[in-house]
């Protein structure tokens, strides 16, 4: 089971790396960096995470 969960984890994180992962409409706006797109996303999960663990 373990390995199962790993390998879809190793999964996640290749896609992750791609463009394509992240919706288009994220990507549209010429300012939006690519960066920027990673950071919101890392933002985004860090706060759900907290927020989640505080129940």
């Amino acid at each position: 089971m373990t390995k199962v969960i790993e390998k879809c984890r190793k999964i996640h994180k290749e896609r992750k790396k791609s463009i394509d992962y992240y919706p288009k409409h994220l990507l549209g706006p010429a300012s939006l960096s690519w960066e920027a797109v990673e950071q919101q996303a890392f933002t985004r999960r860090k706060y759900l995470n907290y927020y989640n663990g505080q129940q």
